[in-house]
């Protein structure tokens, strides 16, 4: 936080290092294999159903340096948060834009903003699509 608010114009790559490490979409909506195929030596067959764990992904050693520490000055992170191609959320540049909005009106307007709660305490919504906490108790 301190170093967001030191240097406003992280606002970009911290909006998606915040995706990255912790995205609200966990799993991809269904897919089914259109051929056989076998990946990481699991065989699928064609019409098996297929369901990508995305937060894994953006976790991948192979793809990130260093994928468990969040680092808001990270370069280019291509993270799968909102999906990519053609299932590429249409949604995505507008919730870039509020969440770099919101977030630097709140940490602008009360820069003394801390969570009232032990993060572990935070309880998540269940579903396996869509995350997030039910609610942020905040000290402003």
């Amino acid at each position: 936080m301190k170093q967001l608010q030191n240097n406003p114009e992280l606002i970009h790559s911290a909006i998606e290092e915040v995706l990255r490490y912790n995205g609200p979409v966990e799993f991809s909506t269904s897919r089914w294999a259109r051929e056989n195929l076998e990946f990481k030596g699991k065989s699928f067959a064609r019409g098996d159903l297929v369901i990508i764990a995305l937060n894994s992904a953006n976790h991948d050693p192979n793809r990130f340096d260093d994928p468990e520490i969040f680092d808001i000055t990270r370069q280019k992170s291509q993270h799968l948060a909102f999906g990519t191609g053609i299932h590429l959320c249409l949604g995505a540049p507008l919730a870039r834009l509020e969440g770099e909005i919101a977030i630097m009106s709140l940490l602008k307007r009360y820069p003394q903003i801390k969570l009232k709660v032990d993060k572990n305490e935070l309880e998540w919504r269940p579903g396996m699509l869509v995350r997030g906490v039910k609610e942020i108790p905040l000290s402003l």
